[in-house]
């Protein structure tokens, strides 16, 4: 993906992963006839041969899953801030902050497969709740939608202020 500071980019895979592994919201972009719609949601990934695979669950009805069934291309953001920095506490423009991104575009899927959706289901509760070997209730994961982005491309950045 193309990036304007090109100084600020992050290549280390170890540091994305990082961003990913520190933070637990990730905002979708989908469109749809009313236009752009952004929603946060909470994800689990992963990153295997170089693919990285977004994985969230939620209702099974709204806008988001009209928009996509009609448009699977999405968009995604995931961001850290650190610190707030001022080079001078007085001068409003000298203000800044320690951060660091990932932003994409995939193709998102409804997983409906029982299989894939029980371990898409353990791979958000594994980077969600921090928890492994959870037991999962068969009516409720069978009324949950879930989904996966296949992320096509993406890009990260930081900045250290």
């Amino acid at each position: 993906m193309r990036m304007r500071r090109r100084d600020r980019q992050i290549k280390d895979i170890k540091e994305i992963l990082e961003i990913l592994d520190n933070n637990d919201v990730c905002r979708v972009a989908f469109k749809d006839e009313e236009g752009i719609y952004i929603v946060p949601l909470n994800y689990g990934y992963e990153y295997n041969n170089e693919k990285l695979t977004l994985y969230f669950h939620g209702a099974n009805k709204g806008r988001k899953i009209s928009a996509f069934e009609n448009n699977s291309e999405v968009g995604f953001e995931i961001d850290q801030k650190k610190e707030l920095l001022a080079r001078d506490e007085k001068l409003a423009c000298t203000y800044t902050y320690q951060y660091s991104s990932i932003i994409g575009n995939g193709i998102a899927k409804v997983i409906s497969d029982k299989d894939e959706k029980r371990r898409a289901f353990e791979i958000l509760m594994k980077h969600v709740a921090k928890k492994e070997g959870l037991e999962f209730n068969e009516a409720v994961m069978g009324i949950t939608l879930v989904m996966k982005i296949e992320v096509t491309g993406f890009s990260a950045k930081g900045s250290k202020g």
